[in-house]
Formats: structure tokens, C-alpha cells, sequence
């Protein structure tokens, strides 16, 4: 059964499963302007699990089987770029950096093809980036599994070092692994790896060919400069799990994370590109022992981890609480099945500490990076929000028009528009919301445009008194603007809309408005 988790504060949008299928991933959110006082930053996240992920600047985030690594507020993702369509050939390890886990802003890659000291060409495979922090030394070490197919090499681990998570990376080729001991120190060929660090102790766990591709597992202690793996004779370096264990067979993509005092090893079958269920280890000490393989639930239930595979486990702690983020990739530029190249999940732990993976609703949720917690998305009150029924429980003044152009909707067959060759003023307003229960709300829009504005405002009345105000950036990607914590009595009215006083020419397009009750 569901454990679900309130948040206690919520200080971002809620965005609504409802007529129209908004998807926020490509919003640029900017403070607001109020009448009463200065809001704190957001701290709230939609995760949308039924999209193709943006970055900021409106291009698909590539960084499919990748990691993320949290530096003070800020998560940065690490991943590698693959060409388009089925081209799986490496061009690059993306750097993306977010403070909410879904406003993400592309820095230059870690590293690339060409760049100085750089052994691999475009021609490579390279995948399963990893970048952790090193308190030994201060550097930061990123890791990569690196094709190379001779000489009975399968994959490479390849290792770089930096004084600076952007880089430059160095690369250190006298640390390359190219073949890994089993229990009796026979070497063979090298799988998927992933990378788990505590403290001043960091482990490699990884898959290997014995007897066949990828059919074991092990887990190995790394030395100090993380990236040096310990040999067997260390007392609890060494922990290997044969294909026979298994349930399921050979297994890939492991990463394990720490809940309490029970560590979780978490891996997919290995399964090529079609998604898979997820399978996990649990255990009190890294050196184990580690408990039998079982498969990890999921709510609603879900043969393939809902069109995923298991890629890492991604803490995100707050006041009230931590979240568990199983992060999966979705594979779908090689399989062809489902929307979008990742899904998102929390995880929520019955008594006995069984995790199950939850889609929540179709599969989005709502994050509060802040409390920790997370929750489902709520109801939208306002009526014919994205003027899929025209101007339909809308007020408008000034030269106001229904767009129908696919090229001027943000979602759905319409939303409104305003232009004019010459100087003018246009509102639009929807009062839809009545008698509403006390509380707190958020409002926002959709919005896009071009031109010189004196005035271009989300606006917020209640009780037919304006209260908030904040002023809408102009730019001609789309992107949600938001206004949050407006307090309502009981039996109050809310009405949103928008002001625009424009000069000759400029234009907006606005769409897929929304009031929800914090």
C-alpha cells in the first residue's frame, strides 16, 4: 500500500492532470512581484514522466544513463550525448546544472571528442558517466565505461580528475581498467559499472563476463584517489554475485544508496534497449552480507519499472523528510515505445523496508526539494483554462483573439492571443473560481512574446480586489510564470488574468492558465 507524503510547505506550482497536458520542463521561473512582500525562492518541482525533457534554451536534454551529483544548491547532471534517431556513437558527456531538478541549464560538456587528452573518437562507446567528490583530495573523479571490443576488452573504465566540477578534466591513463578479478583472481571482461561513495570511502560495482557477457556482479572498495580498486586480501574490499543468484538472470545498471542503516543495491535485467523491471539487495554493511535478489514493486503495478530502466537512486532530503528518486531511463529514440527519454519516480518503503517504485496519477508527481517530500499534482479550479472552448468564462478588452496556429499554442487545438499594428491595451480575465474553501493558492500561465511592453502582467484579484501582481519577461519561448501563496477565506473568489500595454506590433500568446489550492 501507497505511503503518500504531504508536503508541509508548498512554494512552487502544482501543475493539474487535466484537459491539457502541460509539461513544464522547458519553464524559466522568475520571482514575482507583490503588493505585500518578497516570496522566497521556489522549491517545489512537477516531474513529468509523459514528455521529451528541455533544458532551459528549448533543446532535448540528452543524458541518458547518466548521474547526478548535488555541489550546495545546485544538482548537476552528467550524462552522455548520443546522435540522433538509433545513433548510440559518443559525441560527448553533457553537463547540466538545475536548483529545482527541472529548470536544467546545459554548461559545456565534460568532455568531448577532440578535446586535449581525450583518448576516445567519435566512433566510441562510451556511457554510464559517473562524477563524485574525492574529500581526500578535494578533486573530483569522473568515471566512464568506455567501448573498445578487442583483445577480449569488452568495456574499459576510464578515469578523469578535476580541481572543479566544470572541468577541465584531466584524463588518467595510468588508471584505465581494462579487465577485473573475480573471487579467485581470474580476470574478465567488464559490463556496466556504477559508483556509490560515503564518507571517505568510495565502491565500484560493476558486471563482468564469467562464464558468459555480463552474468556476475561485484562490488569492490576503491583506494583512496577513488579510482584504484583494492585487492581481494582487504578485508571487506570484495563482495561478487554470480549469475545462479540471481532470479532473473544477468543483471546491469547497478547503483546503490544508504536509507537509515540498510544500504540498497539496486540493477536492471540486462535487457538491451527495451525497458525492464527493477531488481534489488539490500544489506547492513557494504561488505555485506547481502541480502537474496528480489524484485522491486511497483504502484500501480508494472512489468518494465513503467517503460524504464533503473539507472540511480537520487536523495533528495528537506525538513520534513527525504525523498527516494528512482531515476530510470527510457529508451525510446532505440525502441521506438513511449514519450520522452527519462522517468522520475519516488520510491516509499513499507515497515519492513520493501521499496516500491510509485507512478502516482499518470505517472507525475509534484517534488518539494525544500520539506523533502513529495505529493500528486492537484485540481485546477479555473474553467476553460486553456481556451480550448474559446473565450468561455473569459473576460477580454482590446483586440484579444483565440490562436488556432500550432505554432502559437503552448498544449491542446487553441489559446489566446494578442496583436495590433498600432499601439494598445488588451486584459483577459477568468473569475471562474468561486466559493472557495480557506487556504493558500498558486496561479499561473504559459506565456510567450515579442516586442516593447510597458506593461505585461499575471495578475491575481480576490474578492474582485487585485493583490498580486508580477510582471511576465518577455521572450518568444515558452515559459511558466508563476505566482504562489495567495491567501484566501473561506467562500472567497479568485480571479486570475492578464494586462498588456503594448506598442505597435508587439505581440503575446498565453495559454493553459491554472489556480490550485496549495
Amino acid at each position: 500500500m501507497k505511503q503518500m507524503f504531504v508536503p508541509f510547505s508548498l512554494l512552487f506550482f502544482l501543475l493539474s492532470s487535466c484537459t491539457k497536458n502541460v509539461s513544464p520542463e522547458t519553464a524559466n521561473v522568475t520571482e514575482e512581484k507583490m503588493n505585500v512582500s518578497t516570496m522566497a525562492l521556489n522549491t517545489l518541482s512537477f516531474i513529468d514522466n509523459n514528455s521529451v525533457w528541455k533544458d532551459v534554451a528549448g533543446d532535448t536534454i540528452k543524458a541518458q544513463g547518466g548521474f547526478i551529483i548535488k555541489e550546495g544548491s545546485v544538482y548537476h547532471w552528467f550524462g552522455p550525448k548520443f546522435g540522433t534517431g538509433s545513433d548510440f556513437h559518443f559525441y560527448g558527456v553533457n553537463h547540466y546544472t538545475s536548483e529545482d531538478l527541472q529548470n536544467w541549464t546545459k554548461l559545456s560538456p565534460a568532455i568531448a571528442p577532440g578535446m586535449s587528452g581525450v583518448p576516445m573518437n567519435s566512433g566510441s562507446w562510451v556511457g554510464r558517466p559517473w562524477v563524485i567528490k574525492n574529500p581526500n583530495n578535494n578533486n573530483y573523479v569522473l568515471g566512464v565505461e568506455w567501448g573498445n571490443g578487442s583483445g577480449g576488452v569488452r568495456n574499459q573504465y576510464a578515469f578523469f580528475t578535476s580541481s572543479s566540477i566544470n572541468g577541465p578534466w584531466a584524463y588518467q591513463s595510468t588508471k584505465l581498467i581494462q579487465k577485473m578479478p573475480d573471487i579467485n583472481n581470474t580476470l574478465y571482461a567488464l559490463g556496466d559499472m556504477g559508483v556509490y561513495t560515503e564518507g571517505n570511502d568510495a565502491w565500484l560495482m560493476y558486471t563482468f563476463d564469467k562464464p558468459q557477457p555480463n552474468y556476475a556482479q561485484a562490488i569492490v572498495k576503491l583506494d583512496t584517489d577513488f579510482m584504484t580498486p583494492l585487492p581481494h586480501s582487504v578485508a571487506g574490499s570484495y563482495t561478487e554475485f554470480s549469475g545462479g543468484t540471481w532470479m532473473a538472470g544477468v543483471q546491469e545498471a547497478a547503483a546503490i544508496f544508504k536509507r537509515g542503516s540498510t544500504y540498497y543495491y539496486f540493477t536492471s535485467l540486462c535487457n538491451g534497449w527495451p525497458s525492464s523491471v527493477s531488481r534489488y539487495r539490500t544489506a547492513s554493511s557494504m561488505s555485506g552480507p547481502w541480502s537474496n535478489n528480489a524484485i522491486v514493486p511497483t504502484n500501480p503495478s508494472s512489468t518494465n519499472s513503467f517503460n524504464t530502466q533503473h539507472d540511480f537512486i537520487l536523495p533528495i532530503t528537506g525538513t520534513a523528510g527525504t525523498t527516494y528518486m528512482f531515476c530510470g531511463d527510457r529508451w525510446s529514440n532505440f525502441t521506438g515505445s513511449g514519450i520522452g527519454f527519462y522517468g522520475w519516480y519516488p520510491l516509499t518503503f513499507d515497515a519492513s523496508g520493501v521499496p516500491t517504485i510509485n507512478a502516482p496519477g499518470n505517472g507525475d508527481w509534484v517534488l518539494d526539494l525544500a520539506a523533502g517530500t513529495w505529493s500528486t499534482p492537484s485540481t485546477n479550479l479555473l474553467l476553460n483554462p486553456g481556451f480550448e472552448s474559446d473565450f468561455s468564462n473569459w473576460t477580454t478588452a482590446g483586440n484579444a483573439s483565440v490562436a488556432t496556429d500550432p505554432l502559437e499554442i503552448h498544449s491542446g487545438v487553441r489559446a489566446a492571443k494578442t496583436w495590433s499594428a498600432s499601439a494598445y491595451t488588451t486584459s483577459m480575465q477568468n473569475a471562474s473560481a468561486t466559493n472557495l474553501a480557506a487556504g493558500s493558492y498558486t496561479t499561473s500561465v504559459w506565456s510567450r512574446g515579442s516586442g516593447t511592453f510597458s506593461q505585461r502582467v499575471l495578475q491575481v484579484y480576490v474578492n474582485n480586489v487585485m493583490i498580486r501582481e508580477k510582471t511576465l519577461p518577455v521572450g518568444t519561448t515558452w515559459r511558466l510564470d508563476t505566482i504562489r501563496n495567495v491567501a484566501a477565506s473561506a467562500g472567497a473568489n479568485i480571479k486570475v488574468g492578464v494586462s498588456f500595454n503594448a506598442s505597435a506590433s508587439a505581440w503575446t500568446q498565453v495559454d493553459d492558465f491554472e489556480l490550485i489550492k496549495q
